[in-house]
């Protein structure tokens, strides 16, 4: 499923005047595989006193899901899906609150890309100026930059929607078209992941 990430630029990116932003879609395809994997994983959740009782196993089942399915988890990726739960612990009290954590162990797939991996993606905006941030996106996004292009395409800021087509005319980088990138450099921070793309080399750019 989707994955709601809010992305703040850091400095190197806003140099860049023009972009095009990669949407990479969270199916597996055969082309994606190599970026999931099965993880196993820890949680703590904590739950007030009035949920103590019957059902309780559920209801801690319940908000692991909902605290860790489509969220970032550093190094390891974004949780696309719990699929098993192999502990959950005797519950602690808190001397405040009252409170109870419970430490859940889980296996989840996870999705995570390194630096100099290729994958398919789409074009989901096209623009000529930077922005302050970016939303509504799939677990990750891959930025290309004009250094990112082949010598041969030129940007269309004037055109609506904004476009890069290549000197022949035959290629035209534009919204929604699909692309196959390859990951420059990849940023790993405490909650997004940002990646700088390309499309310089062969076997890259559109594809049917």
């Amino acid at each position: 499923m989707p994955v709601l990430v809010l992305i703040n630029f850091p400095p190197y990116l806003s140099k860049n005047p023009k972009y095009i932003i990669i949407n990479i879609k969270v199916e597996i395809s055969q082309t994606l595989q190599l970026f999931f994997a099965h993880k196993d994983l820890e949680h703590e959740v904590s739950l007030p006193p009035k949920f103590f009782g019957p059902g309780l196993k559920q209801i801690l089942t319940r908000s692991l899901y909902m605290e860790v399915e489509g969220k970032f988890h550093g190094q390891t990726g974004y949780i696309i899906s719990v699929v098993n739960i192999d502990n959950i612990s005797r519950g602690v009290i808190e001397d405040t609150f009252g409170a109870a954590k419970f430490l859940i162990k889980y296996k989840a797939i996870v999705f995570r890309p390194f630096k100099n991996q290729v994958l398919d993606g789409k074009i989901s905006e096209v623009n000529s100026v930077m922005d302050s941030h970016v939303s509504d996106c799939g677990p990750l996004r891959v930025f290309i930059s004009n250094h990112g292009f082949p010598d041969e395409f030129t940007f269309e800021p004037n055109s609506n929607p904004p476009y890069y087509i290549s000197e022949d005319q035959t290629m035209k980088l534009i919204k929604d078209e699909q692309v196959r990138v390859k990951i420059v450099n990849l940023s790993v921070q405490a909650s997004e992941m940002i990646a700088l793309g390309s499309i310089k080399e062969d076997y890259l750019g559109l594809f049917m």
